[in-house]
């Protein structure tokens, strides 16, 4: 569960009970620099295999934004990307397992592009600017399996 401003943390819930209100709480994400306001995590996504969780971290603007990466079955931090960009938004990974990308500048407009990293070595690879600013990042799937780790529902 995403958006918890200000409760600093990031629920886990075991959702495999077709009842959601039957859905437990497993553990929360948290870390010691998530205190108050900012910075807050805010959009997340994962790994084509499942093993890992891609968090964006705000920051109150003009700060750049952070990356975090959670090992799913400790659900622990094992990665920090910092100082990605502006005002980081949605992750997208790609369906042949090797990069996630991150897109910043949402609304600010100050900078804009996609960070780019490796999901298995966690390496990061570099940035692709965008002048005209951003707010998604969708890979449009060309398999109706790759529906499954996509934000957008057509193929």
């Amino acid at each position: 569960m995403m958006n918890n401003l200000r409760a600093n943390n990031v629920a886990v819930f075991d959702t495999s009970n077709a009842d959601p209100r039957k859905w437990k709480r497993v553990t929360f994400v948290k870390d010691p620099e998530w205190q108050g306001e900012f910075p807050s995590p805010f959009h997340l996504n994962y790994s084509i295999d499942g093993t890992k969780c891609f968090f964006t971290i705000l920051r109150p603007k003009p700060m750049k934004s952070d990356v975090v990466v959670v090992d799913t079955k400790t659900w622990k931090i094992i990665k920090k990307f910092r100082n990605v960009g502006v005002d980081a938004q949605t992750t997208c990974t790609t369906y042949d397992g090797r990069y996630a990308i991150v897109i910043f500048s949402g609304f600010q407009r100050m900078e804009a592009g996609a960070f780019v990293f490796r999901q298995d070595t966690l390496e990061q690879v570099g940035y692709m600017p965008n002048f005209g600013g951003h707010h998604d990042c969708v890979i449009v799937p060309s398999k109706v399996d790759e529906l499954k780790y996509s934000r957008s529902c057509t193929v």
